[in-house]
């Protein structure tokens, strides 16, 4: 017996009212990309070390934070494109501009280049909570999902990723960055 999943790609004048609203409540508009064609993912990494002992062998160290990473990228069979990196202490106020590795991936993210952005942890996007929120906002708002290889959270498929509607994941990261912002009290 053939199954044709009417939802995923009917004709628009198919759709009940109600596919109807709740496509336009997922992703904006009532037709969807074919989501049963391939797709890569394509994956940027940013790395970073804010401190001398975070630079260390055992304290997940650049070189470390990039191999792991890459064997994630591989695992998950998806794309690599680049890697982002900066050494810079973000405890003390607003320090984007001053973060070209940062810049550099929103660069890639407006282009439409990436996807996702893989980090060692959250606390690698900022350990200041309004920091981490202001590149979350901007990634947000390239339609690009962070993914953390210490707190992973599934990846919702690019081509129906709205941000408006990640409410949870938001959330869930809103938390993990007020961990990290709590960790980093701790070190001080």
């Amino acid at each position: 017996m053939n199954y044709i999943n009417t939802v995923a790609n009917p004709e628009i004048n198919q759709l009940s009212e109600i596919e109807k609203i709740e496509r336009l409540r997922l992703v904006g508009k009532d037709e969807l990309p074919d989501t049963s064609t391939p797709y890569q993912i394509k994956a940027g990494i940013y790395l970073r070390v804010s401190s001398g002992p975070q630079a260390e062998q055992d304290k997940a160290s650049l070189p470390e934070q990039e191999k792991r990473a890459r064997e994630e990228i591989k695992k998950k069979g998806w794309g690599f494109v680049t890697v982002k990196k900066d050494v810079i202490s973000t405890s003390n106020g607003d320090t984007i501009k001053k973060r070209s590795g940062i810049n550099a991936i929103f660069d890639y993210a407006k282009q439409g280049k990436i996807d996702i952005v893989i980090v060692w942890i959250d606390s690698r996007i900022g350990r200041n909570f309004k920091e981490s929120q202001k590149i979350r906002d901007i990634l947000r708002s390239y339609y690009v999902q962070i993914y953390s290889l210490k707190r992973p959270l599934q990846i919702t498929d690019p081509r129906i990723y709205n941000p408006q509607k990640d409410k949870s994941n938001q959330i869930y990261q809103s938390l993990n960055d007020v961990m990290s912002m709590s960790e980093m009290y701790e070190f001080s």
